[in-house]
């Protein structure tokens, strides 16, 4: 309901129906829609469960984790082989155009930290979410075991296995493919206590 529609709706009885009078206070509250728009989407738009837009990137920037770019697949990734004698895939090789979409040529080689896909666009609203909320558990926890495993099940959506192969460190085995800008960003950001190191031990 608008301030408009309010403000027809409270006329004493008397005074409902009439027109010229109905005119003038819709004109008189027209320039008010928008104030009322704006407070409206203060209050409904800035929570992290359906913020969009820049009320998601101010919510990113107060968890301490900015809204990265798109990133380049692992299926079109620059890979070494693990095992000598498997099949070749020549689709893994060297790439020569840095910003070609085809992967016929080749794989692209990656970063420690991902590589932007070259369109310049920025991580759409879901997956950005979803790094928001696995940030924030990562602010908020002690840093166990179970603390990591909530982090990356609420955060990503996985089902990992978790073990600790020697003290101070943790490895995690994903059941699901993550770019290199996610591991790097569970390295960095998952919940540990002091110096403990969380690596990821796979590439499903």
């Amino acid at each position: 309901m608008t301030i408009c529609d309010t403000a027809l709706g409270r006329l004493v009885q008397q005074f409902k129906g009439r027109e010229n009078l109905e005119k003038v206070l819709t004109a008189l509250y027209a320039p008010l829609l928008e104030t009322q728009a704006c407070i409206e989407a203060l209050r409904d738009d800035r929570w992290l469960d359906n913020a969009t837009g820049v009320w998601l990137d101010i919510i990113g920037d107060i968890v301490g984790i900015a809204r990265p770019y798109v990133e380049l697949g692992i299926d079109v990734t620059f890979a070494y082989k693990v095992d000598p004698e498997g099949e070749e895939d020549p689709e893994k090789g060297f790439i020569t155009d840095p910003f070609s979409h085809d992967p016929s040529p080749g794989g692209h080689y990656q970063s420690a930290d991902g590589l932007a896909d070259g369109t310049g666009d920025l991580l759409d609203d879901e997956n950005y979410r979803q790094m928001i909320i696995a940030k924030t558990m990562a602010n908020n926890r002690d840093g166990t075991i179970p603390d990591l495993y909530t982090y990356l099940v609420i955060g990503y959506g996985m089902d990992p296995v978790i073990d600790v192969p020697r003290p101070g460190q943790v490895r995690i085995t994903t059941d699901i493919p993550l770019t290199q800008g996610q591991r790097a960003t569970i390295r960095r950001d998952s919940p540990r206590l002091a110096g403990v190191n969380v690596d990821v031990a796979n590439w499903p």
